[in-house]
């Protein structure tokens, strides 16, 4: 019987949200929801000119993506009442990204938010066919908020192998360090691992470890560019999840790994 071709890397390591988690149609991505929830909650009401700042910024990570919102020059009146109501700059970024926080874990346990993408189960099944042996994930999501999220993905059907949130390693938020932690956990070198990502995080992530990486852009997480992820270091950058089967014998014909 003609078997199938294997996959000289062992370990696939994939983003979570906007890579196998997505949104239900229609709806906002949970980061973005999240941030104009906290924002309402703490008194700046929603609009296009905020809306905007918060897409430009997602990408930031911790109250770093706060600060970058709050010090746009067209929100120095909101900057001022939010100085006013908890004192200075500093504590009010601090409060508002805790807030975020507590938002985005709120929205996190809404199904609606975490929809695994189509066909994954199928994919994972054919990796392991092909000589895969871990299927696991690296999230900027912290232990608390992948709980929903770890809940929601076992009741469709998928449990990875393991998984290294944002919180989980030191330094805290040093993004090589959590595929550095995935490589010590399944006992393969770092060539032998594979990274895909639908945000430039993920990428950089890839890209900072000495991993191979992939991007990906489709419909549902189409906030970043595909040009964008190239230029933060992705090897290759697809459209559907499942043309990784081909792009990775594309890429072992070419790069064989012993």
């Amino acid at each position: 019987m003609h078997k199938l071709p294997k996959f000289s890397r062992r370990v696939a390591v994939f983003g979570v949200y906007g890579t196998i988690i997505n949104q239900q149609a229609g709806l906002k991505p949970a980061p973005i929801q999240a941030l104009i929830n906290t924002f309402e909650q703490v008194g700046i009401p929603n609009t296009p000119l905020l809306e905007s700042l918060i897409v430009q910024n997602i990408e930031y990570r911790g109250p770093l993506r706060v600060a970058r919102i709050l010090y746009d020059e067209n929100m120095f009146d909101y900057k001022k009442y939010l100085c006013d109501k908890y004192g200075c700059e500093h504590v009010a970024v601090t409060e508002i990204h805790e807030e975020f926080i507590k938002q985005q874990y709120n929205i996190l346990c809404m199904p609606e938010y975490t929809i695994l993408a189509e066909n994954f189960n199928e994919l994972v099944k054919l990796m392991r066919s092909k000589g895969v042996q871990y299927v696991c994930l690296t999230t900027d999501f912290t232990k608390i908020m992948m709980l929903p999220v770890l809940n929601s993905m076992a009741k469709q059907g998928f449990k990875p192998t393991y998984y290294v949130s944002t919180d989980i390693v030191e330094p805290i938020r040093i993004p090589p360090c959590r595929i550095n932690a995935i490589c010590k956990f399944t006992g393969y070198e770092i060539h032998k691992c594979f990274k895909v990502g639908g945000t430039v995080n993920d990428i950089s992530e890839a890209e900072l470890a000495g991993c191979y990486g992939v991007g990906l852009v489709n419909d549902i997480n189409n906030v970043i560019s595909k040009d964008r992820l190239l230029r933060f270091g992705a090897k290759y950058v697809i459209n559907d999840l499942f043309d990784l089967n081909i792009l990775l014998e594309e890429h072992n014909e070419k790069y064989p790994l012993k």
